[in-house]
């Protein structure tokens, strides 16, 4: 069976339920139509309660694989991405290009031509720490001793 085939036959299927469901549709308008000169209205009632049911079921059922033909559309989309994508990459590397490009060249240029300092980095961090243990603590609770 081919790719095609599982969504074909459930669009096929989906049609044929909407075709039921009209059928449906026709066959209880036919019978409110009828309901007030029947001979035998209850009986009449049931089979367009019948009916009614029936048609809910399958449009239950219409709703249930019209998204599994979402589902089925939505998988082969992918795949088919999938396959393109793949087939790009491979005439990037053919040629070359499929290389991954380097976006840190500027940082790299500039570090090459300033190199990092590591020494005074670790200055400030021992002078910012100093300057925080020489700080008293606040006194959060300065207002409590007023009243």
């Amino acid at each position: 069976m081919t790719k095609e085939g599982p969504l074909e036959a459930r669009r096929a299927y989906a049609d044929n339920l909407e075709l039921t469901i009209a059928n449906a549709d026709r066959d209880i308008e036919e019978a409110l139509r009828a309901l007030p000169s029947s001979p035998e209205p209850g009986r009449l009632i049931a089979y367009i309660r019948d009916r009614q049911t029936d048609q809910l079921d399958m449009m239950k059922e219409l709703g249930r694989t019209e998204a599994e033909i979402e589902i089925l559309e939505q998988h082969d989309r992918n795949e088919q991405e999938a396959s393109r994508e793949a087939e790009a990459l491979t005439r990037l590397d053919e040629r070359g290009l499929g290389q991954p490009e380097d976006h840190l060249d500027w940082f790299r240029q500039s570090l090459d031509e300033k190199p990092a300092r590591v020494h005074e980095i670790e200055l400030a961090r021992e002078e910012m720490l100093r300057d925080l243990e020489r700080d008293e603590p606040d006194d959060q609770l300065d207002w409590f001793r007023e009243r």
